[in-house]
């Protein structure tokens, strides 16, 4: 647990490597989805069995067409194609639940390198390179088999070889601070000054703005 934390770990010279999916929802592939479900039920536990059952239901009611389901399309503006969408409606409460089943089961196919840990949360990515790890190895996941991609542009590296991985190009940004899962990676006093104070302000600043349009409003928010 303690190489989980990105400000531990970048204190130790450690590496963290943050990444986040684009357009998940739209470019899942449905053959995906179902192998992922399969999966779960293969391995759901005793304990476990009802859960599964629901996420069964759930998909066949809302996912799997049939006679009164059928295939979502779009039409973009600008563009001349009809777009078949695979994915559930990202407002839909099911979608993060079969977005996270499906990315669960793409993790059991991808190998961290050594030394190195990934972690999941949702379609937010995590790789923390323990110190001494070969940052060479250090790669984002391909994402083929279910579909779309982990963004390159929105791969941020912290630590000790946040500079190589840039180089290597599997971040596109280097930074000294930053926050992940509520946490501060790197320096704890350059964050509050660069992060949590200016983000504490501009809230403040919002309340005032509300508060002066709705006193009740700006109460409750």
């Amino acid at each position: 647990k303690a190489f989980t934390d990105g400000s531990l770990l970048a204190h130790t010279g450690g590496t963290l490597l943050v990444s986040d999916r684009s357009q998940s929802f739209q470019t899942f592939r449905r053959d995906a989805v179902f192998h992922a479900i399969e999966d779960v039920v293969q391995h759901a536990t005793r304990e476990e069995q009802d859960a599964a059952a629901a996420l069964v239901d759930a998909v066949l009611e809302f996912y799997a067409v049939s006679g009164t389901l059928q295939k979502s399309t779009v039409n973009f503006s600008g563009l001349d194609e009809l777009i078949t969408v695979h994915a559930l409606a990202q407002g839909c409460s099911l979608s993060p639940v079969v977005e996270a089943v499906v990315l669960a089961w793409l993790q059991t196919t991808h190998k961290p390198p050594p030394s190195t840990i990934q972690i999941m949360a949702h379609d937010d990515l995590f790789i923390a390179a323990l110190p001494g790890a070969d940052l060479s190895l250090v790669a984002l996941p391909d994402s083929a088999a279910v579909g779309g991609e982990y963004n390159p542009r929105k791969t941020v590296a912290y630590g000790a070889g946040k500079d190589e991985l840039v180089q290597n190009g599997v971040a596109v940004t280097a930074k000294d601070v930053g926050t992940v899962w509520g946490r501060p990676v790197g320096p704890v006093p350059t964050w509050f000054r660069e992060v949590w104070y200016p983000k504490f302000v501009r809230k403040c600043a919002r309340l005032r703005e509300l508060y002066a349009l709705d006193q009740g409003v700006a109460i409750w928010a």
